[in-house]
């Protein structure tokens, strides 16, 4: 369900309506915006935006950390479909952000996959 409201006509509201504000709150937390919906400085902002969500989140809800791992977990094994300059992002912002927050709260399954996931790619 995490990445409903960017691949699916699905609104936020429908996902409240049909699972509660919990879950839509959830969804909300690990959501990015459409890629070309913003412009260029705003793409940069969002792109920081959610590095600092994925702090926040580390610190105030365990729920949506794990979604967010989760998340990234899965990029990381589809990653090979993209392009080289993506696959090398990805895994550079998952070394970055992700493997230190699965680290920080002993997610060590996740942090040894993501770590060697992303050594693929770098």
């Amino acid at each position: 369900m995490h990445d409903t409201i960017e691949d699916t006509a699905v609104t936020l509201g429908d996902i409240a309506s049909d699972f509660g504000s919990n879950v839509a709150e959830l969804v909300h937390s690990v959501t990015k915006p459409c890629p070309g919906t913003e412009a260029p400085a705003m793409e940069i902002a969002s792109y920081y935006a959610r590095r600092r969500t994925v702090h926040r989140v580390a610190e105030s809800e365990r729920r949506i950390l794990v979604v967010k791992i989760a998340d990234r977990l899965h990029n990381m094994f589809t990653l090979g479909a993209l392009g080289s300059w993506k696959r090398q992002t990805y895994s550079q912002e998952t070394m970055r952000v992700f493997v230190p927050v699965a680290r920080a709260f002993g997610l060590v399954g996740a942090e040894l996959e993501l770590s060697r996931l992303a050594a693929v790619y770098a």
